[in-house]
């Protein structure tokens, strides 16, 4: 098992093919920070929808 291991080629920080380093691209930054930016604004829609519905109520 050691020496399979010890076989396999590194594998580059630079490169995207290296797992855990893939998630740290440029591109899935602006993902993540359009998506976070989306559930804020659909949130805040909500909010007001939940706030006027319950004045109307009252």
């Amino acid at each position: 098992m050691k020496e399979a291991i010890e076989s396999m080629p590194e594998v580059d920080a630079e490169s995207d093919i290296g797992g855990a380093s893939a998630l740290s691209t440029e591109k899935n930054k602006k993902v993540w920070i359009y998506g976070i930016a989306v559930l804020l604004v659909a949130g805040v829609l909500v909010g007001g929808v939940m706030r006027k519905k319950l004045k109307r109520e009252k």
